[in-house]
């Protein structure tokens, strides 16, 4: 297939052709890109199946590239498969020839017929636009950041638009991505998941689920000199006020988060105080 003079081909997940989008990775974003075994990881090892997305080849060079790896959502009370979007990138020569444009639309025609229902993902503010007005998302809302003593309590009563339905295997994978420690915290009627964030200093809130999961291989949580926790999401079922922590202003932000979604069969929309949406799920730590 072509796009002006571009050969736009499926991803090729093979050895030689992970190697490509990681060289292409470090063309694009420098000292930013992951590794070979994070790629490996998302792409080939995800036990909800193996990223569906395309690549722009110019002659034989890879310049240009679109993944989404496959997650489950229960979407208005229904277990859907979707698609998280993920990785982006073009090489510095060949930006500005619609390519990401084209690879998504590509993938979503791809995975649509697959059977995927919908795509989710975070977009900053340099791609959110993209998102939205040229590839139809819906904006969601804006993801919050806060620092906390410790977790909010949630009422499990509230009606949800949108989760994503981990199960043990799945965030049994999750918690293996390189790079990275994971520790629990189990109490009475729940468990928690965290990530050490080495440069903040803290440790990272990614998932909680409202029941005692055992996830025997991960470590527990160990003490810490910092006390606070770091979360960055959506969860309209929270009591932030148990939580004796503060949202941190968007003007202190690094960089704002956008929720994104996008359905593939029809025109649903979800609700953002109806969403709920943890670190884990857009595989921010």
């Amino acid at each position: 297939m072509k796009h002006i003079n571009y050969d736009l081909k499926p991803l090729d997940l093979s050895e030689s052709g992970i190697l490509q989008v990681f060289n292409l990775f470090r063309e694009a974003f420098k000292g930013q890109a992951p590794s070979i075994e994070t790629i490996r990881w998302q792409y080939i090892e995800n036990p909800w199946g193996k990223a569906l997305g395309y690549n722009a080849f110019a002659g034989d060079e890879l310049v240009a590239h679109y993944a989404t790896i496959p997650t489950q959502a229960k979407v208005f009370g229904r277990d859907k498969m979707g698609l998280l979007s993920l990785n982006t990138a073009t090489h510095p020569r060949h930006q500005k020839k619609g390519l990401f444009t084209r690879l998504a639309e590509l993938t979503y025609e791809d995975a649509k017929s697959k059977g995927f229902e919908f795509v989710v993902g975070v977009a900053n503010q340099n791609s959110v636009y993209g998102f939205v007005h040229k590839l139809n998302f819906q904006h969601v809302g804006m993801l919050s950041f806060r620092l906390f003593l410790k977790p909010p309590i949630l009422d499990d009563t509230r009606k949800l638009d949108f989760f994503i339905n981990w199960t043990e295997e799945t965030m049994a994978w999750r918690m293996k991505r390189p790079q990275y420690n994971y520790f629990k915290r189990n109490k009475h009627n729940s468990t928690e998941l965290y990530t050490a964030h080495g440069k903040m200093g803290v440790m990272v809130l990614g998932q909680q689920f409202l029941s005692p999961i055992g996830f025997e291989n991960i470590e527990k949580l160990p003490l810490t000199r910092n006390p606070f926790i770091y979360w960055v999401g959506q969860e309209p079922r929270a009591n932030w006020a148990t939580s004796w922590g503060f949202r941190i202003p968007a003007k202190l932000r690094k960089v704002p988060l956008n929720l994104i979604y996008k359905d593939l069969v029809g025109e649903e929309s979800i609700n953002f105080e109806k969403t709920v949406f943890y670190p884990y799920d857009f595989d921010a730590f």
